[in-house]
């Protein structure tokens, strides 16, 4: 492979930095999808959402259980227990707080123009 530019090497870290961000995007439109798909249309998205899933450290046992379940209800109450944790953290550290809980994360600002 051939060195990357430093522009380049930006564009990748960017990418692997917000990487969770997209996967948690693209799982809540997988949501939508598995309430139409039928056959094997659904079993394909079963399959892109359980790797997606282990990509953001979801536990295997867990991801056995949603998938197996077959059940699109399931798979959105664990999206917004991915959304509610804080960036970076995986799921099984969340609530390890001795306050049992996260900070809320900060709002952010509009860029100027």
């Amino acid at each position: 492979m051939a060195d990357l530019t430093r522009y380049q090497q930006s564009i990748v870290r960017n990418y692997y930095a917000n990487l969770d961000t997209a996967l948690l995007q693209r799982i809540g439109e997988q949501v939508t999808d598995l309430y139409l798909a039928e056959g094997k249309k659904r079993q394909k998205l079963w399959a892109s959402i359980g790797t997606a899933l282990e990509k953001l450290g979801v536990p295997r046992a867990r991801i056995d259980h949603i998938t197996a379940a077959d059940d699109a209800r399931l798979l959105a109450t664990l999206l917004e227990e991915l959304l509610a944790r804080e960036p970076g953290t995986p799921p099984a550290a969340r609530g390890a707080e001795p306050d049992g809980g996260g900070k809320a994360p900060a709002p952010r600002r509009a860029k100027r123009a």
